[in-house]
């Protein structure tokens, strides 16, 4: 998925800090890659997980908040002010929310396709 020759080019964020703690380097990682067209804007991310047996699985509806469920989060604050946000989440499954700021009833047109692998 991440192999073709635009996500090699593009760079590369990450590592990031604990949420609680930005001393110190979250463990496990995650990166991730932008890149762009005319029409779309795509996310690459590789989230780090040494024990797969921790995941945890569920499908869940469109709009509903995947809590306890592992997923991933991506907060766009297109106003640069850092209080208004679109922010899109999906699961394991590719099951999605998204929302701006905290209504969920605005919808956006987007994907999320996942694949777990055993490389890091």
């Amino acid at each position: 998925m991440l192999n073709e020759e635009c996500w090699k080019k593009a760079l590369k964020a990450g590592p990031f800090v604990e949420i609680y703690d930005n001393s110190r380097e979250a463990r496990p990682q995650t990166f991730f890659r932008v890149v762009y067209d005319k029409k779309m804007i795509y996310f690459g991310i590789r989230a780090q997980e040494p024990d797969t047996s921790k995941l945890i699985f569920k499908k869940i509806p469109h709009d509903a908040w995947p809590a306890g469920v592992s997923s991933i989060e991506i907060f766009l604050d297109s106003n640069h002010d850092g209080h208004t946000y679109y922010q899109l989440a999906a699961n394991l499954l590719g099951n999605r929310y998204d929302g701006y700021m905290k209504d969920k009833t605005w919808n956006a047109d987007w994907q999320a396709a996942v694949k777990i692998d055993k490389s890091s």
